[in-house]
């Protein structure tokens, strides 16, 4: 295996990583005002991803670990090995700063901006 091979393969891994605990996954139960934030933030791009990706990811609230689908990791991984990779440094970035491949792939697709993804990662830190 080439290096450059072994770096491409390095930083797909890792920013397909955050699928397997993105930040959209994990949503608070309360309060109230901070749990609808996150729905109306987050919901639209789980059912966008499942709808491009077929990838339905699992949510749950609070913060312990959820398993996410065997099946729905496998396409977001081919998803993320399927870029080049000067597409792929800017995803891994994005994907980093904001603890979500869910958002980054969103912007990616030209479903939110960078200020709106970047917004939506931050819901809980607005929010208080």
């Amino acid at each position: 295996m080439s290096a450059v091979r072994f770096e491409f393969d390095r930083a797909a891994g890792r920013a397909f990583g955050y699928a397997k605990s993105d930040l959209v996954c994990y949503s608070a139960e309360a309060p109230a005002e901070l749990a609808a934030r996150q729905a109306a933030g987050r919901n639209p791009l789980l059912d966008w991803l499942a709808e491009t990706f077929g990838a339905r990811l699992t949510v749950t609230h609070g913060v312990g670990f959820v398993e996410q689908p065997a099946d729905s990791l496998a396409k977001l991984q081919h998803a993320v090995w399927h870029h080049d990779a000067f597409v792929l440094a800017g995803l891994l970035a994005a994907t980093t700063i904001m603890g979500s491949l869910v958002l980054t792939m969103a912007m990616e697709a030209g479903r939110l901006d960078a200020a709106q993804a970047f917004a939506a990662s931050r819901i809980d830190e607005t929010f208080q």
